[in-house]
């Protein structure tokens, strides 16, 4: 009986670990709660153009014209370079990022892709 009640209280916190360390995997993955009051600016604040996380460049709108990011990130230092596709390229001095359009639900979600920047040889 004493066994048993061990086994439980053992695979209680490996369950209670295991879902913490989930939960934290997900909101890094998803950014959950960024999204979430996002969407909040938009849609109670009435923002066009909401920042998700100035960090890694991330926005969000229900709005799908180009002028809105194009805007957005000239008001932050960035030119619009170039389009490909549904990513929209940037420059400031001799930086580049490419900002990748997602659509989920009826929200357009503007982040870089990827997390490096690239160096212009042009410039």
């Amino acid at each position: 009986m004493v066994k048993i009640k061990k086994n439980a209280k053992y695979f209680k916190s490996v369950g209670i670990i295991a879902s913490v360390l989930l939960l934290i995997i997900v909101y890094y993955e998803t950014k959950l709660l960024d999204l979430l009051f996002g969407i909040f600016k938009v849609e109670i604040l009435k923002e066009d153009i909401a920042t998700i996380s100035l960090k890694s460049y991330m926005f969000i709108t229900e709005n799908d014209d180009l002028s809105t990011i194009v805007n957005k990130m000239d008001s932050l230092g960035w030119k619009f370079k170039d389009s490909y596709g549904r990513g929209y390229l940037f420059s400031k001095q001799r930086e580049e990022v490419l900002l990748v359009r997602k659509h989920q639900l009826k929200y357009y979600i503007y982040e870089v892709q990827c997390k490096e920047f690239f160096i212009s040889k042009n410039l």
